[in-house]
């Protein structure tokens, strides 16, 4: 088991981690029930994320090729809980998709405000760290790299605008949106961060 402590990684080793997030952008699944409570529940801080403390998130990249089949069809969301290492039925009321893009996943590096998770990171799993993996138990191939974006402020947007826009055009999107930096300081950057329902690929 390991201990809730500090974990150090090379700087090389983490800039190479980096590289697939800037070429596609960050993703983060989660259930419709989270989705509502990020826009609605004020002791959430109306922030899509831990406020200060960021989002677990992984490559743009490495969610299109472990939630669908070689022919883009989506996964059954039982197997995508697998994936994620989330509970089993946490999706049945629908998985949603957070998507930093590359322009915004590229401000969030300049700002110096991407990170690796550690044994004492609020959220963290001690069987996520090492390596920055997920944990993808005895389905390794699923295992995918994970790091922490800034949280997003949403203060002012209702989960029921949110979900009347994907219903009616696919997605809700936030062009330049307000972080939540590591000191709590929220401040406007470049970049689009967009909200849809996980479905197959097109």
């Amino acid at each position: 088991m390991y201990e809730s402590r500090q974990y150090h990684y090379k700087k090389e080793f983490v800039e190479n981690l980096k590289k697939v997030y800037l070429e596609s952008g960050a993703s983060h699944v989660i259930s419709k029930k989270d989705l509502i409570s990020a826009f609605d529940n004020p002791s959430r801080g109306y922030s899509i994320g831990r406020q200060e403390h960021g989002l677990f998130v992984t490559s743009i990249a490495e969610d299109n090729a472990h939630l669908h089949d070689d022919k883009g069809a989506l996964k059954a969301l039982q197997e995508i809980e697998e994936i994620k290492g989330v509970d089993k039925g946490k999706y049945n009321d629908g998985a949603y998709q957070f998507e930093y893009d590359a322009t915004l996943t590229k401000t969030i590096n300049q700002l110096g405000f991407i990170r690796t998770a550690n044994g004492d990171t609020p959220g963290a799993s001690s069987l996520n760290i090492p390596g920055c993996q997920t944990f993808a138990g005895k389905n390794i191939q699923n295992s995918e790299s994970e790091l922490i974006f800034l949280s997003i402020d949403v203060k002012g947007i209702s989960s029921k605008k949110v979900l009347a826009a994907i219903k009616s055009k696919g997605y809700y999107e936030i062009v330049n949106p307000k972080i939540i930096t590591p000191k709590g300081e929220r401040k406007q950057v470049d970049g689009h961060f967009k909200i849809k329902l996980l479905e197959a690929r097109k």
